[in-house]
């Protein structure tokens, strides 16, 4: 494959598709994350090719989910130390997303779900 056939890859920010399309992945079921654990760099080259169609190195993919995931630990942390991270009162958490929460970290949930059902 010639310079000219392979996809250009951005190398700019990441779009909310493609930071989806990563985070979907990840989440579609709990063997797409942990091959990613334990074999990260072969998986992120993977996810780059098929989720992202080449426009991402797999480098970048493992970058993207490290910046995500240290937007999610920065936020639990907020929660945990402000005793809001309950979500039983679905007004009070709603309030808390719309307040600041989508600000900070706009992935917490499913984020938080993938990181979850790994543990």
């Amino acid at each position: 494959m010639d310079k000219s056939d392979r996809p250009s890859v951005n190398r700019g920010r990441w779009s909310e598709n493609d930071k989806l399309r990563l985070l979907g992945y990840l989440a579609e079921n709990l063997r797409n994350y942990e091959e990613f654990k334990v074999n990260g760099a072969r998986v992120a080259e993977r996810i780059a090719v098929e989720v992202l169609g080449g426009r991402r190195t797999g480098e970048a993919v493992r970058g993207q989910w490290e910046s995500l995931k240290r937007k999610y630990h920065t936020t639990s942390l907020r929660l945990r130390s402000t005793g809001e991270g309950q979500r039983d009162d679905v007004e009070k958490w709603r309030s808390i997303k719309l307040g600041w929460l989508d600000d900070m970290c706009p992935h917490y949930e499913l984020i938080d779900d993938i990181l979850q059902r790994c543990q």
